[in-house]
């Protein structure tokens, strides 16, 4: 994973770029990740996705919410810290959330 979930949340997102940074933008802002209206561009989301700029906290915690409630399921104990450290900024971390209903944490191990 290295840290960006961008990456992710391209798998899952499609069919292009552009519609990426408006789902982006627009579901980061129904979480309160942010307040920004117009849609970030989609080279931009492309960009972050492959580690060619620092991609902002609303953007990344944004992209944990939507991957988890599209299904992702992390492959490891170290993917799942992960994911838990980003949305766990700023007290963003709530397990009982709608986003988290269909993860199966029964599936990580301790290795």
């Amino acid at each position: 994973m290295k840290g960006n979930f961008l990456t992710e949340f391209l798998k899952y997102h499609g069919p292009t770029d552009a519609m990426a940074g408006k789902t982006l933008t627009d579901f980061g802002r129904q979480l309160g990740f942010t307040e920004r209206v117009k849609p970030v561009f989609g080279k931009t989301v492309r960009s972050w996705a492959t580690g060619g700029h620092e991609v902002p906290l609303w953007a990344q915690k944004t992209a944990c919410c939507y991957i988890v409630n599209a299904g992702y399921i992390p492959e490891s104990v170290e993917d799942m810290a992960l994911l838990l450290s980003v949305l766990e900024i700023n007290g963003k971390a709530d397990l009982l959330r709608p986003e988290f209903e269909n993860v199966n944490f029964s599936k990580l191990t301790i290795m």
